[in-house]
């Protein structure tokens, strides 16, 4: 089992050189991809993470991969995109959310114009057939489910989970 969701992984970043990672408080997710990453199970570098707040960097500066600490306050999304756009464009092959807890705009998904998936605890079925969002597999024991525009019409981004 844990050669195929290795394989599963590997799948889902194949021909990608390089990948971002964006995250909030809960590290459970990224320490997966990490671990991996200096294990050399992942094909692809990780250039970046990202998190809107600043719990995650020690333990990220451990792993000798570059941080950003981009804050996202109330009336100030825009702002926190358009810094995350400047870190990201033109520099990686995909963005990883991994427990990422907040909403990224159509807008920054365009502007990215690169792959951008979200992986989470696998707990049932959390979107349905009617959210327009184009799936991935199961990514070790996380499902991993490709983000666009649609998201924030599906039960996920309707406001099923916390926001932090």
């Amino acid at each position: 089992m844990l050669g195929l969701l290795r394989a599963q992984l590997a799948a889902t970043i194949e021909g990608v050189d390089a990948f971002a990672v964006l995250v909030s408080r809960y590290d459970h997710s990224l320490v997966g991809l990490l671990w991996r990453w200096r294990r050399r199970e992942l094909a692809a570098d990780i250039g970046l993470v990202a998190s809107n707040h600043p719990d995650l960097q020690p333990l990220v500066e451990g792993f000798g991969v570059p941080w950003q600490h981009i804050p996202v306050t109330d009336g100030h999304e825009d702002e926190a995109e358009q810094r995350l756009l400047a870190l990201l464009a033109g520099r990686f092959d995909l963005v990883v959310l991994a427990r990422y807890m907040q909403i990224l705009s159509g807008e920054l998904l365009r502007a990215l114009d690169i792959p951008a998936i979200n992986i989470h605890d696998s707990a049932g079925v959390l979107l349905d057939d009617r959210s327009g969002l184009e799936f991935g597999g199961e990514v070790v024991g996380r499902r991993a489910d490709e983000l666009d525009a649609a998201l924030d019409r599906s039960p996920v981004g309707a406001g099923a989970g916390e926001r932090g």
